[in-house]
């Protein structure tokens, strides 16, 4: 794990910045797993990448019940955003909570500002298990 003084560090993360968007091994949710994985939190489900928005929408409603809901973001928790049709997008709080890790299909993983989001932001999540 990747901590200095206790503290989980950028380090951690510094390697998937830019890293290309692939539908099959690198997405949104992949992100999230692996970002799980490098913290030592227990290990999130697999889902497949879905392209169409409404299916995605739909299984991730199928598997809401596997998640504790956040009053606001924590470091390291899970952003959740949606579209009109439903959930469609995740990404990782960073510990400023100001900002998240994500993948985008157009440029890869990037940090962006979660103000920037805020009128797509369903919620804030934490893996709560089977």
């Amino acid at each position: 794990m990747w901590t200095k003084d206790g503290v989980f560090t950028q380090l951690a993360y510094m390697d998937l910045l830019s890293r290309s968007f692939n539908a099959d091994s690198w997405n949104c949710w992949t992100l999230c797993r692996e970002m799980y994985r490098r913290l030592g939190k227990p290990e999130l489900p697999e889902y497949p990448y879905v392209v169409d928005l409404k299916d995605r929408a739909a299984m991730a409603g199928e598997s809401r019940s596997r998640f504790a809901c956040l009053e606001s973001p924590q470091p390291w928790c899970i952003i959740v955003l949606a579209h009109r049709v439903g959930i469609v997008h995740t990404g990782i709080v960073l510990p400023d909570c100001e900002h998240f890790l994500h993948v985008r299909e157009q440029c890869g993983t990037v940090i962006s500002p979660i103000k920037r989001w805020k009128h797509q932001i369903e919620g804030y999540y934490d893996y709560a298990g089977n």
